[in-house]
């Protein structure tokens, strides 16, 4: 079962977001994103957090989970929690990004630990496609859009990529290492493969940077 976790951040275009979400998805609001799933006439079947953000009493939903204020985690990760005890084996994150810099990139790095744990997962944030691998990913485009690829452990080995205008063949980077951004789309298919370490792979549509 896949679970849509829809967070209280920006959402760049919400139709594109809607769009992503089928019936059969658990959708599942960490707080605030609750008011994002309302404007798109969504249904969720969770809402949870400390509620610092969205109006309990305002939120319609069967199953409201309220959580003290001095909790450890972030409400994004009670609801990847609560996502995983649901049976979740694919999750899909929304309304992630913008907003407070340190929560964005919690939440980005929140990626690597469902890798850990053998979770397909990414975030969309309207405009990019953001995932983490260790291995390898295949990621579709349309031609001309754009892929980077970012280093976040202090070496990556290996680095081999396909379907892009600049080649990439066993090559090897560094964290900060800048080589791997703004890549282009030169067929729909396109993947990234590495030996060793970790990276982010973002995509990002050109028609997005356009409107």
């Amino acid at each position: 079962m896949r679970g849509i976790i829809i967070a209280g951040g920006e959402i760049g275009n919400s139709d594109r977001c809607r769009a992503i979400i089928k019936n059969d998805d658990m959708i599942i609001c960490a707080d605030s994103g609750y008011y994002h799933v309302a404007a798109m006439g969504v249904e969720p079947h969770a809402v949870l957090g400390d509620f610092d953000s969205a109006d309990y009493d305002e939120v319609k939903c069967n199953t409201k989970l309220l959580f003290p204020s001095g909790k450890d985690e972030t409400d994004t990760e009670l609801a990847v929690r609560y996502a995983l005890e649901q049976g979740c084996d694919k999750l899909v994150f929304l309304g992630l990004m913008g907003g407070r810099v340190d929560h964005a990139l919690v939440n980005v790095f929140i990626l690597a630990d469902m890798l850990n744990r053998g979770i397909d997962a990414y975030i969309f944030d309207g405009t990019s496609y953001i995932y983490i691998t260790d291995s390898r990913i295949d990621v579709k485009g349309k031609l001309g859009d754009l892929l980077s690829v970012i280093p976040i452990t202090p070496k990556v080995t290996g680095i081999t990529n396909g379907g892009l205008e600049y080649p990439l063949n066993d090559f090897d980077m560094e964290m900060g290492f800048s080589r791997g951004v703004s890549n282009v789309f030169v067929q729909e298919d396109a993947f990234v493969e590495i030996k060793s370490g970790m990276v982010l792979v973002v995509t990002t549509a050109l028609e997005n940077m356009v409107e």
